[in-house]
């Protein structure tokens, strides 16, 4: 049902990791088998054949573009007998090579760890964009790269949508992720406006005119707003990366619920537990009841 899911939100292709081999390679064909989604991995090798056991890397056609995507692995569960994972830094790398001139943009899915941040970057360095899988932590402004590789995280557990969007207007010019820049400037814009919460009626150098040290910081507010504004400004092709917590604020969607009741009633005919804290005899549960939590 997560399949069906995912190929309801028009998902393209599913790297293979570490959690989708929890159950054995077995279960998971059978899975890759059920459904159009297509399930990529570039360096799990069948230690029976020697062979890849799916597909390196999919085209994905996007007028006037074509994107390629890769998946690795660094987290081959030990249990898993039948596979075994080449060098996924190697292995990455060399089918980068082999996509340059075939697609457009070059997408790397890797699920390893984020401690190895550094050691993916350098390595697919010549990719255009990184998504981390297994990192758990939230992907702050702070930590994002000004040009590609653009490296993100889809923070834990499904919580959050990771959201790309793609403004080119010169093929030639560099790729620039503006996402940092607008996140410092509504920062800036929150810290100046508390400042103004004293008087609005009043500039801010006439409300301070005896306090140097918050006319300082309100200077450098301001210098760092400008700058970022300019930086925006001069990208002629922009990169705005936002990450969209999957929670009660977000409109429903009467398809998706009626999907996920089902999912629900799934689980209750199979005797499994939907996440209700709530103890009888019949558990009722259904996607009207979660909203209104």
């Amino acid at each position: 049902m997560i399949l069906e899911g995912y190929s309801r939100i028009g998902c393209d292709a599913v790297n293979v990791g570490a959690y989708d081999l929890s159950a054995g390679l077995s279960f998971l064909k059978s899975l890759a088998d059920s459904t159009t989604i297509p399930f990529i991995s570039a360096n799990l090798v069948e230690v029976s054949s020697g062979g890849l056991s799916f597909e390196p890397y999919l085209l994905i056609e996007h007028e006037p573009f074509t994107v390629g995507v890769i998946g690795v692995t660094n987290l081959l569960p030990l249990h898993i007998k039948e596979l075994r994972q080449k060098n996924y830094l190697e292995t990455g790398k060399s089918y980068i090579d082999k996509l340059k001139e075939k697609a457009d943009i070059i997408v790397m899915l890797v699920n390893a760890n984020r401690r190895d941040k550094n050691e993916i970057i350098e390595a697919f360095q010549d990719a255009d964009y990184i998504f981390l899988s297994r990192d758990m932590s939230k992907m702050r402004p702070k930590d994002m790269r000004e040009t590609r590789p653009f490296l993100y995280t889809s923070n834990k557990q499904g919580k959050y949508l990771s959201v790309v969007d793609l403004t080119i207007a010169d093929a030639d010019s560099p790729l620039v992720d503006v996402s940092k820049y607008e996140s410092e400037i509504q920062t800036i814009d929150r810290r100046l406006a508390s400042y103004q919460r004293r008087d609005k009626s009043k500039p801010l150098e006439e409300l301070y005119t005896n306090q140097p040290s918050i006319l300082k910081k309100v200077e450098t507010l301001k210098k760092n707003k400008t700058s970022a504004n300019n930086a925006i400004s001069t990208a002629f092709n922009r990169n705005i990366y936002r990450s969209i917590p999957m929670n009660k604020k977000m409109g429903d969607d009467p398809q998706m619920l009626s999907f996920v009741d089902s999912v629900f009633k799934e689980i209750e005919r199979l005797g499994g537990d939907t996440g209700s804290k709530k103890k009888s005899k019949k558990p009722k549960v259904s996607s009207n009841k979660l909203r209104k939590k």
